[in-house]
């Protein structure tokens, strides 16, 4: 996809794109491009995630010209969807590095508070502006940074399904795509300072590794083993239990501290990652407790029958009183304390 990076880049785009425009954003962030010339009279619409809210953008769309995602994830999938829906060409401005979605082909659609991934949209053009990204709030693109380390757990759980004989037959062990999907998470390993500090190096980095992610699904012949496992599944069974939206590389971050945990697979490397990020990933950081992070843990098996979820090591090992209780004193504990089963 064609990634632009540069400065003062949201007045680039009327210039480009065919009206009617129309802007998909939030509330609080109009005043990016309101009183940009070419914008005048542009319809705007307020993202949202749930199929039956997106539905009823559909048909107040069907006239647009083009279609610009201004903002964070929810604003970004919801132009993708509604470009999908219409064939209305695409342009994306990201305001935070948070998640993968500006370079994945398909959308996240709530049904029945369960996310599912639909659809195919490929923007012309991704807008990813230096000193837009700076402006939100720091926490938001180094929250980013999770939706790459996952990787790291999801690799364990292909590689562990493929030995357990679990692995799809659609979806074999392929080291040519383990060492493409190692290679962008070790570049967040090996830059976490400058993509904590959002230098314009760090923004690069945290980009390119981003935007391989977000393609990987499709170019993968939508395999998604490489890029997400058990890590995910913690999230979308919180997300589904407490019916909560949270910001994604916090939850994200919190199922790779789980998993690798349950996996045995350097949990105490991608502690020390995610706080040199600076991501905070407690529950109580999130607006949740330990008792509903337990509730999920009791949900994951309906979370992943439900969703059609992929075999890992949550199908494999139990999430034993013991397991919770260490993993919760290890999480509470201050950062460089050793990851430990023996609480």
């Amino acid at each position: 996809m064609n990634t632009i990076f540069g400065r003062g880049l949201i007045g680039e785009l009327p210039k480009i794109a065919n009206g009617p425009l129309v802007v998909v954003s939030m509330p609080d962030l109009t005043h990016l491009y309101r009183d940009v010339a070419g914008f005048e009279g542009a319809m705007e619409l307020t993202a949202g995630l749930d199929r039956t809210h997106l539905e009823k953008l559909v048909d107040r769309v069907r006239d647009a010209g083009t279609i610009i995602g201004i903002g964070g994830g929810q604003a970004i999938d919801t132009a993708k969807y509604l470009a999908w829906r219409t064939g209305k060409p695409l342009f994306q401005v990201p305001t935070a590095l948070s998640v993968n979605a500006p370079w994945g082909h398909r959308s996240a659609v709530r049904t029945g508070g369960i996310v599912s991934y639909v659809g195919w949209a490929v923007p012309e053009a991704i807008f990813v502006d230096f000193d837009l990204i700076r402006s939100a709030p720091a926490l938001l693109s180094r929250s980013g940074a999770a939706d790459v380390l996952c990787y790291h757990t999801a690799l364990w759980d292909w590689k562990f399904a493929a030995s357990e004989g679990r692995v799809e037959a659609q979806w074999p062990y392929d080291e040519r795509l383990a060492a493409a999907s190692r290679e962008a998470y070790e570049r967040i390993v090996d830059n976490a300072q400058a993509i904590h500090d959002l230098t314009d190096d760090g923004i690069r980095h945290l980009v390119a590794s981003l935007s391989y992610g977000g393609s990987a699904f499709a170019n993968a012949g939508w395999n998604p083993r490489h890029i997400e496992g058990a890590d995910h599944f913690l999230f979308y069974a919180l997300e589904y239990v407490t019916g909560k939206s949270f910001l994604h590389g916090q939850a994200v971050g919190l199922g790779i501290l789980i998993a690798s945990a349950l996996q045995d697979n350097e949990p105490d490397r991608i502690r020390g990652v995610l706080d040199t990020l600076e991501v905070p990933y407690r529950p109580a950081d999130m607006g949740v407790t330990w008792e509903d992070v337990d509730r999920a843990f009791d949900a994951v098996p309906e979370v992943i029958q439900r969703s059609g979820l992929w075999y890992t090591v949550l199908s494999a090992r139990e999430l034993t009183p013991g397991f919770r209780n260490a993993i919760r004193t290890w999480i509470q504990s201050e950062p460089g304390t050793p990851w430990s089963r023996d609480v």
